[in-house]
C-alpha cells in the first residue's frame, strides 16, 4: 500500500464507471458535471440503469458484462484516459471485467467509491457479493472512500463515534490494500472523516449541515480524482475535495420534491497548485 503523488496530466480525459441516475443528482451524470466544472473532459461507462428521482430509487438493473467490456474497449482504443472513478455496481456479474479495466490504470489515479445502497435505502450490492467485489478491486486503487454503512459491511465493525474511525480506517485499508478515506458523515453531531494510507493518519473535522443532499459521495470521489490527476497527493486531495464538498452541500438546490442536488460549478473547487 502506498500514497504516491501522480504526475499532472496535460488535457486530462477522465473516466467514470458508475450507475446512471436519470435525475443527474448522482452517478455518471454528476461525475461528468464535476469533471467539466473542474476543467477536464469526461467519458463514462455505465454499470447499471436506474429508475430514480430526488425522492428515491424505484428500479435498478445491472449492465450486461459484454456491453460493459465493449464500451470500455471501444473508448480506450480512441481516448487517452488519465484516471478513473468507480462507483456503484449491482450484483457481481461485472466484477471480472472491472478487474481487467482497473489493471489498465496501473500507475494512474483511480478513486473507488463503494456504493452498496442508495441514500434512500435501496440495496445495490448484497453482502454475499462483497468478497467478490474486494477481489476485483484489491490493490488497484489510489483511494477508497467508504461511508460508515459500507465500513460495517466490509469489516463487520460498528462505528458510532469519531474514536472508532481510526480503527475502521485501518481495517478497511488493510482489506482492500489501498489508502482509504472513511467518511463519517452519518455520525451524530459534528462529523469527521479519517484518511489512512498504511502509515499516515489525518482527521478532517467539519460541522454537521442540516440539509438532505443527494450525491455527496459521488461528488467527493469525482472531485478527489480531479485533484489527484492535477498532481496532488492523496492526503492533500482529500483536504481540497472535502472543502469542495462542504461548499457544494451549502449551495445544493431543490429541483424536485425530495433531496436537494449539487450543481457543480468552477467556484466550488480550489485551484490546485500542481496544475
Amino acid at each position: 500500500m502506498n500514497s504516491p503523488r501522480f504526475e499532472s496530466y496535460p488535457d486530462p480525459i477522465l473516466l467514470s464507471i458508475a450507475g446512471l441516475d436519470p435525475s443527474a443528482g448522482a452517478g455518471i451524470y454528476l461525475d461528468l458535471q464535476v469533471f467539466q466544472a473542474f476543467g477536464f473532459f469526461g467519458a463514462a461507462v455505465p454499470t447499471a440503469l436506474t429508475a430514480q428521482n430526488t425522492r428515491g430509487v424505484t428500479a435498478v438493473r445491472s449492465a450486461e458484462a459484454e456491453m460493459f467490456t465493449g464500451q470500455y474497449d471501444t473508448l480506450s482504443t480512441d481516448l487517452r484516459l488519465s484516471g478513473c472513478k468507480c462507483g456503484m455496481f449491482v450484483g457481481s456479474a461485472l466484477f471480472p471485467a472491472l478487474k481487467a479495466v482497473l489493471e489498465d490504470f496501473e500507475h494512474k489515479p483511480v478513486v473507488i467509491d463503494p456504493v452498496f445502497r442508495s441514500g434512500s435505502g435501496t440495496v445495490f450490492l448484497e453482502d454475499t457479493s462483497i468478497t467478490a467485489y474486494i477481489r476485483s478491486i484489491k490493490g488497484k486503487g489510489s483511494l477508497f472512500t467508504p461511508n460508515l454503512d459500507e465500513v460495517c459491511a466490509l469489516t463487520g465493525m460498528t462505528v458510532s463515534s469519531p474514536n472508532d474511525l481510526q480503527a475502521a480506517a485501518r481495517a478497511v485499508a488493510e482489506r482492500v490494500e489501498m489508502p482509504c478515506l472513511v467518511k463519517g458523515g452519518h455520525l451524530k453531531g459534528n462529523k469527521a472523516d479519517i484518511f489512512y494510507d498504511g502509515q499516515n493518519w489525518s482527521s478532517f473535522d467539519h460541522p454537521s449541515i442540516d440539509k438532505e443532499v443527494h450525491g455527496t459521495g459521488c461528488f467527493l470521489s469525482s472531485a478527489l480524482l480531479c485533484y489527484l490527476v492535477s498532481g496532488e497527493t492523496p492526503l492533500h486531495a482529500c483536504t481540497l475535495a472535502i472543502r469542495s464538498t462542504q461548499r457544494a452541500i451549502h449551495s445544493a438546490r431543490a429541483v424536485g420534491g425530495g433531496r436537494s442536488v449539487i450543481v457543480p460549478t468552477p467556484s466550488l473547487f480550489q485551484a490546485s497548485p500542481a496544475r
